[in-house]
């Protein structure tokens, strides 16, 4: 049982990544939109967004286990145990 814990436990946390990251993207969309016409405004944005990238990167990487990505071939082995 534990393991389906700790499965759900993962779900839980890319969705709550998944959530931040829509958050994020959807406030860059509306400072944007909000800033057309304005070079300056837009300037600073993407300036905010520079400085703010080594920053996002670390969050992302710290929030995925490690080996938690599929290997290569998972889903042929999955498949041909089926045949």
């Amino acid at each position: 049982m534990a393991k389906l814990d700790d499965i759900l436990a993962d779900v839980e946390a890319e969705t709550t990544a998944v959530d931040s990251v829509s958050q994020l993207i959807k406030g860059l969309r509306d400072q944007i939109a909000a800033a057309a016409g304005d070079q300056a405004k837009i300037d600073a944005i993407f300036a905010k967004l520079e400085a703010n990238k080594a920053a996002l990167a670390e969050a992302l990487a710290a929030n995925v286990a490690a080996g938690s990505a599929p290997k290569k071939g998972a889903k042929k082995k999955a498949s041909a145990k089926k045949k």
